[in-house]
C-alpha cells in the first residue's frame, strides 16, 4: 500500500477531514467554558478559537489520511485569504496559559509551553468562514447557534491594543534599559526564556506577570519577531524561540522607542 507524504497534493477526502476538524474546534472551545480547565474569566475574555495542532492530532491518531500537513496548510491558507480567520488576540493567549498553568498547579503537573508559538485562530467573519469550510466538504450547520452568535459578537469587537502594559515607573525604566541594549546591537535579538531571566535578575523577581505579559504583547504587535533568512545568516546558530527585534514595529507600538534614523 502507497504511504501519503508530505510531498502530495491533499485528497479532498483529507481536506474535508481538516474543515470539518475547524468546525469542531469551534464547538469544543466554547462548551463547558472549555472545561476541564476552566476559570471564571475564560467565556468572558476568550472568544470560539481552533488550535490546529489538535486538529493534526485527531486525524494521525484515526490513522486516516497519512500526513495531515498539508490539508491544514491549504485549508488555513484559504482562510486567511478569504479574510475569514485571524490569530488569536493576544489578550486570549494569556487568559488559556493562565488556566493551563493554574491547572497544572492544581494537579501536580509539568508546567506547560507557552502558546505564542501555537497555531491558534478565531473567526473574524462568520458567512466568509462557512463558505470556505463549504468548499472543502466541511459541515458548517452546527455554527447556526450559540456558536455562531458567539463568533459574530466577538468578530465585532476587535482588539485593537488589549493586553498592553499600564504606564508607570517599572514600564519606564524597562523601556530605558532596553533601548540601550536595542541601540548598540546590530541585530538585536531576545528568546523568553533570556528576556525574563533578565527582567527577574534585574528587577530580583518584582511584577514577573508583568513581564510575561510584556512579552506576549511585543510578539503580538510584531516588535518581537522570527529573524528573516538574511538575518540567520548574520546570526549564526541561534536558540529555539529567538526573536529579533523590529525596531519599526517597535516604534509603532512604543514611540519612547523610536529610533533616530
Amino acid at each position: 500500500m502507497r504511504v501519503v507524504t508530505r510531498e502530495d497534493p491533499p485528497s479532498r477526502d483529507v481536506l474535508a477531514l481538516v474543515a470539518d476538524g475547524w468546525v469542531r474546534e469551534l464547538e469544543a472551545s466554547t462548551s463547558a467554558a472549555l472545561a476541564p480547565r476552566p476559570l471564571p474569566e475564560v467565556a468572558d475574555t476568550v472568544p470560539p478559537y481552533v488550535d490546529e495542532v489538535h486538529i493534526g492530532r485527531g486525524i494521525r491518531e484515526t490513522g486516516h489520511g497519512g500526513d495531515p500537513a498539508p490539508a491544514l496548510t491549504v485549508v488555513r491558507r484559504a482562510l486567511l485569504d478569504a479574510g475569514a480567520v485571524t490569530r488569536l488576540r493576544s489578550s486570549a493567549v494569556g487568559t488559556l496559559e493562565r488556566r493551563d498553568v493554574r491547572w497544572a498547579v492544581d494537579h501536580g503537573a509539568a508546567l506547560p509551553e507557552p502558546l505564542s508559538e501555537r497555531p491558534l485562530w478565531e473567526v473574524t467573519h462568520l458567512a466568509r468562514f462557512e463558505r470556505t469550510i463549504a468548499r472543502f466538504g466541511g459541515h458548517v450547520d452546527s455554527l447556526g447557534g450559540d456558536v455562531g452568535d458567539r463568533i459574530t459578537a466577538w468578530a465585532a469587537r476587535p482588539e485593537s491594543n488589549a493586553g498592553a502594559p499600564e504606564r508607570g515607573w517599572f514600564l519606564d525604566d524597562f523601556l530605558s534599559r532596553q533601548r540601550g541594549h536595542i541601540e548598540t546591537a546590530r541585530i538585536a535579538t531576545a528568546n523568553r526564556a533570556e528576556f525574563l531571566r533578565w527582567y527577574v535578575d534585574t528587577y530580583k523577581g518584582m511584577y514577573t506577570e508583568l513581564a510575561e505579559q510584556l512579552w506576549r504583547w511585543l510578539n503580538a504587535q510584531g516588535a518581537l519577531r522570527k529573524p528573516t533568512r538574511e538575518e540567520r545568516a548574520v546570526l549564526g546558530p541561534v536558540p529555539d524561540g529567538t526573536r529579533v527585534w523590529d525596531l519599526d514595529r517597535l516604534g509603532h507600538a512604543l514611540p519612547e522607542l523610536r529610533m533616530p534614523r
